[in-house]
């Protein structure tokens, strides 16, 4: 039973075919709604490539997922936008744990198949992870820039005043500058 199939592909039998061949297989699947796997598997097999439908189908399926979660992930970067405003730290840190997701998943994906792709994946989650340490580094030190900044400016103005400032207020400099007061 099935003696006569060649062994199937850890990846699939669509992830076999040549890159250009993929893109305008993708291109069509899309122009069709994901559906008439039975077209598709035709006109690949006028171009010498034997794919069933539920190979495609599964491709598909696995296709339209990905257009889902990229327009997921687009739909929160623009809430992010609007919601902080010109803080592209808050933005980037945001972006970076969604490339770290997709990574990570990716990281479970390759598990299956080529090993090749799976340290490519290593590799750019550990890329990912060095960007977000070093963001984080980055902008504690701008924060703490800012405080110092702050600070020396109240106490410049309460020089000039004549007053004392109280450590209640740079306290609540520094809250208002990190993030930690009430905005």
């Amino acid at each position: 039973m099935g003696e006569n199939r060649p062994p199937r592909s850890p990846k699939g039998r669509v992830d076999t075919l040549p890159a250009d061949v993929r893109m305008e297989l993708s291109r069509k699947l899309i122009d069709n709604g994901f559906s008439d796997y039975r077209g598709l598997s035709d006109w690949l097999a006028e171009r010498g490539f034997a794919v069933g439908r539920m190979a495609l189908n599964r491709y598909g399926r696995r296709l339209e997922a990905r257009i889902y979660a990229v327009r997921q992930a687009t739909e929160m970067a623009e809430a992010l936008v609007r919601e902080s405003g010109d803080d592209t730290g808050a933005l980037a840190d945001a972006s970076l744990r969604m490339v770290q997701h997709r990574a990570f998943e990716a990281l479970l994906d390759a598990e299956r198949g080529d090993l090749g792709e799976l340290a490519k994946t290593g590799r750019s989650l550990a890329d990912v992870s060095r960007a977000s340490m070093a963001l984080r580094s980055e902008r504690r030190k701008i924060l703490a820039e800012a405080a110092r900044a702050a600070e020396k400016a109240a106490r410049e103005s309460a020089a000039e005043a004549g007053v004392a400032l109280p450590r209640k207020v740079l306290h609540a400099i520094r809250s208002q500058v990190y993030g930690l007061g009430d905005a």
